[in-house]
């Protein structure tokens, strides 16, 4: 009995059958896979090495490589984003998406959020490295001083 190896797909024939082999399997019956990293199919580029398993590969891409064959530039390479920002690689360049309070190609730019004036109810602003900070008057509280913070009064008794 005949039979497709390797869970490929068998085609009844009249009188015969064929397999059709998914990527990387070659043979009448599926049975040999196909070596993507030998090196005239060239898969994995800019000093890549390549891992072959049956049926598909990976490359290992230098720092400076990314991709499935190695064959895009890594922009991100040496984390040019700053505070854990992320970074995200492009064809061409790499694009930082800055957290609250930073700007700026690598996001090392502080942003002065006390120009935009978030303290309330009289509360003074002082900027800091990807905040703000907001001294509040005596009857208030909060971030932004939105809190009103209501004294409870003080009885005195006399002593007997």
């Amino acid at each position: 009995m005949f039979k497709c190896e390797n869970h490929q797909l068998c085609v009844n024939n009249r009188g015969s059958y064929s397999c059709g082999c998914n990527y990387g399997w070659t043979g009448d019956h599926c049975e040999t896979y196909i070596d993507e990293c030998i090196p005239a199919f060239k898969t994995c580029q800019n000093g890549a090495a390549c891992q072959n398993q049956p049926g598909l590969y990976e490359c290992i891409c230098p720092p400076e490589w990314t991709g499935k064959n190695c064959s895009q530039k890594n922009y991100c390479n040496l984390n040019p984003c700053r505070h854990n920002e992320r970074c995200l690689n492009g064809q061409t360049s790499r694009n930082c998406t800055c957290l609250d309070g930073w700007k700026g190609e690598n996001c090392t730019d502080d942003i002065d959020e006390c120009l935009q004036s978030p303290c309330i109810n009289n509360g003074n602003c002082t900027n800091m490295n990807g905040t703000f900070v907001c001294a509040c008057s005596e009857d208030r509280e909060g971030h932004e001083c939105e809190i009103v913070v209501h004294k409870r009064a003080r009885t005195f008794s006399k002593s007997t």
